[in-house]
């Protein structure tokens, strides 16, 4: 099993993949590869972690990696429960730590996880086997899903509160602090000002949307 989660431009040849494959006894892994466009070579950059099978891994909450990458800036990755994004070069070594400005988290609630497994399970097809996590015990609210780094090396993250707000979306970026859009919106890429993303309107429909971003 192997599956492409994530690609991210890094020369004129060359793009970071972000692959999950399965290794023995079952375990994912999430990795980074460098692709060469010409040779179509793959060479492994490092793991980003190693996961345990089952559903767990759509749920949003759950604790895992992130990452963002920008060249020439390097490999941003967040572990969601550590509040701090680590910049690291292609070797995976670590070069610098950024914190996130986000204090005073209230656990996870039951109520909350049993919401969420019921949006898993409507994407579930009948019948299917579904194997449910057990509730973690160092998520909480806010907690951090989506990173991205713009064309100016800042990092940006899309934070979840908690609070049912489906018509807001609240991003967190270096040098511009909170940025709050109307309307469920996921920021695909960051350039020169301006952020280009997909929005969900109320109606379940998805469109391409532009946003001029604050200046500093």
């Amino acid at each position: 099993m192997a599956g492409l989660l994530g690609i991210w431009v890094w020369g004129p040849d060359s793009l970071i993949v972000q692959r999950l494959t399965m290794r023995q006894q079952g375990q994912l892994e999430q990795t980074l590869w460098m692709y060469h466009w010409s040779s179509q070579q793959l060479s492994r950059l490092f793991t980003l972690e190693t996961l345990n099978p089952g559903m767990a891994a759509l749920l949003p909450f759950m604790p895992r990696t992130l990452a963002a990458i920008q060249a020439p800036f390097g490999i941003a990755t967040l572990w969601t429960d550590s509040l701090s994004v680590h910049i690291r070069t292609l070797a995976g070594h670590r070069r610098s730590t950024r914190p996130l400005p986000l204090r005073q988290r209230i656990p996870l609630s039951a109520k909350d996880r049993e919401a969420a497994l019921a949006r898993i399970r409507r994407l579930i097809p009948p019948g299917a086997p579904l194997k449910l996590p057990e509730l973690p015990k160092r998520t909480y609210w806010p907690y951090v899903n989506a990173l991205l780094m713009d064309a100016q090396g800042r990092i940006w993250v899309r934070i979840e509160s908690g609070k049912q707000t489906p018509h807001r979306t609240i991003y967190w970026a270096e040098e511009l602090g909170f940025v709050v859009l109307e309307g469920a919106v996921e920021f695909k890429t960051i350039h020169h000002g301006q952020a280009w993303g997909i929005q969900v309107d109320a109606d379940g429909l998805t469109s391409v949307v532009r946003y001029r971003l604050p200046s500093r």
